[in-house]
């Protein structure tokens, strides 16, 4: 012990690493039924304009996204067929217009799913997922860890890992 150590390797093996599977709030969800009307109404509150209008037609939604410097919003409503358009449109008329849901950023899905699986907390498979916005054609791609809404006390939350540049989604202005 009286040796000196060679570049931290003895508190590497002594001390476990900290993993830090969700680093950061990637995006909060706002449900809407008239994503036009809530797009104008959170454009006059922000003071900006909208930085992607998407269509996530797999899955019968639609979002309007304001990406701010640290985080981003968006706003979804039902649009089409699709799974996650219906459950969208039960919650709303469940519990109307609001809050749905919260994205927390992930570097690594599969790791992270994996320690959320260990935790107890029961996720999901991971969703391979795209959006595409409807003025450009520019697309993003992204996994998403679901989480069971029985284990987080009624919020929508999941964790994303984003396969696009982060320069896909332009700052709101």
């Amino acid at each position: 012990l009286g040796a000196p150590d060679a570049g931290g390797l003895l508190k590497d093996l002594l001390v476990p690493a900290v993993t830090h599977m969700l680093d950061s709030l990637d995006h909060v969800l706002i449900g809407v039924r008239d994503l036009d009307v809530a797009s104008c109404a959170y454009t006059a509150l922000l003071g900006l304009e909208p930085s992607w209008r998407g269509a996530h037609r797999a899955g019968g939604t639609a979002n309007t996204l304001y990406r701010l410097e640290n985080t981003y919003v968006e706003l979804i409503a039902p649009s089409g067929e699709g799974p996650d358009g219906e459950l969208l449109a039960a919650w709303l008329d469940a519990r109307d217009e609001g809050l749905v849901g919260i994205a927390f950023g992930t570097p690594d899905a599969e790791l992270c799913r994996r320690e959320l699986a260990e935790r107890g907390l029961e996720p999901g498979a991971i969703e391979e997922s795209r959006g595409i916005d409807t003025a450009t054609g520019a697309v993003r791609e992204w996994r998403r860890v679901p989480l069971p809404i029985a284990r987080t006390r009624g919020v929508l939350l999941f964790a994303i890992e984003h396969r696009s540049a982060a320069d896909r989604l332009p700052l709101a202005t």
